[in-house]
């Protein structure tokens, strides 16, 4: 949390009792700079849940996250016939729910809002306006994506392995850029499809964070290839407020993941929104090597300013975080 410097940590654990339906029991934490722990824990627990969140977001007030639409069949895993992914699928006769979690007591009640059924992944930001809650993330959300899931239900949440591997992607559900808005006073929820083509790891400026965000920054595929589904092969600026995207291809065999924005002055200067880096691993598949690509987010459509080669490849996915050196140096070197 950019506002208070604080580090917001969640761990979840799964509740089985028998007859009765699953539970997913969330507790929350707050460390300061110094890694002590602020404020008191924060319990919530998701009834009918058999999955944890794959992400949350927050407010100034909330820690929001989504509870899709997910069934889970233990029996095949137990027998040792199926993967744990393959016996959990999405129901598509089922709406999902927005958990709101309060951050401090002062906040009120927890909401659970019900709203049109989607796989929200990985969220980008969310803020309050106008006594709405404004939150932008990436997912299996369209209803092209939503038809995929129940066509492969019985293949488990994440479709077939095998027909990916032969370069088929068709089995894959569409990612796409939504947002929502929640209205605080009547709990109404709205969405709205931002961008279409397949992507996925949104971020924005972390000095904006809880703001009202101009730009996000995504990993996506060619955004020609609007309906189809492609791996990610370059990185995407989308200008929130005008709909400009702004695209860089990394190269025809060439493979994209998660990235991580970097401001490029110290906490508290006046900058543009921006004023950042964008750093990501590249697989060049050409070569087998894995690079480090940096873009300019006031340049971005100029091309990279850097491409720092590995001796070696990175494992496709792996996440990672930036951290300036004089905060590791004060918090783990010394």
């Amino acid at each position: 949390d950019p506002r208070t410097q604080r580090l917001v940590v969640w761990s979840w654990k799964s509740i089985l009792t028998p007859l009765k339906e699953p539970t997913i029991a969330m507790e929350f934490r707050e460390f300061d700079e110094s890694f002590e722990q602020v404020g008191d824990v924060v319990k919530h627990n998701i009834p009918g849940a058999c999955l944890n969140p794959h992400d949350i977001v927050l407010t100034d007030d909330h820690y929001i996250f989504f509870q899709p639409p997910l069934n889970l069949n233990p029996l095949p895993f137990l027998l040792g016939v199926k993967g744990a992914a393959q016996c959990i699928s999405y129901d598509s006769t089922q709406n999902m729910y927005i958990h709101m979690v309060p951050r401090r007591r002062d906040v009120g009640a927890a909401k659970i809002l019900e709203t049109e059924g989607g796989f929200p992944i990985h969220h980008a930001v969310a803020y309050v306006k106008d006594r709405k809650t404004q939150l932008v993330t990436s997912g299996w959300i369209s209803d092209k994506a939503r038809t995929q899931l129940h066509n492969t239900a019985e293949k488990g949440i994440l479709g077939s392995w095998e027909s990916l591997s032969k370069g088929d992607f068709s089995e894959v559900p569409e990612s796409s850029i939504f947002q929502y808005t929640i209205d605080m006073v009547t709990d109404k929820v709205s969405k709205e499809m931002l961008h279409k083509a397949q992507v996925d790891h949104p971020h924005t400026n972390p000095r904006f964070s809880q703001r009202e965000a101009r730009y996000i920054y995504f990993c996506a595929s060619n955004p020609l290839l609007q309906d189809q589904v492609d791996p990610p092969q370059g990185f995407m600026q989308l200008d929130l407020r005008t709909s400009e995207r702004k695209y860089h291809y990394c190269g025809q065999r060439s493979f994209t993941a998660d990235l991580e924005i970097v401001p490029k002055s110290e906490a508290g200067a006046t900058e543009k929104e921006d004023a950042i880096w964008l750093i990501a691993n590249v697989f060049d598949a050409s070569v087998q090597k894995t690079y480090f690509l940096i873009l300019d987010g006031e340049r971005f459509d100029e091309g990279p300013v850097a491409k720092v080669w590995l001796k070696h490849h990175i494992p496709h996915a792996i996440h990672g975080c930036w951290q300036h050196k004089c905060a590791l140096d004060t918090a783990f070197l010394t």
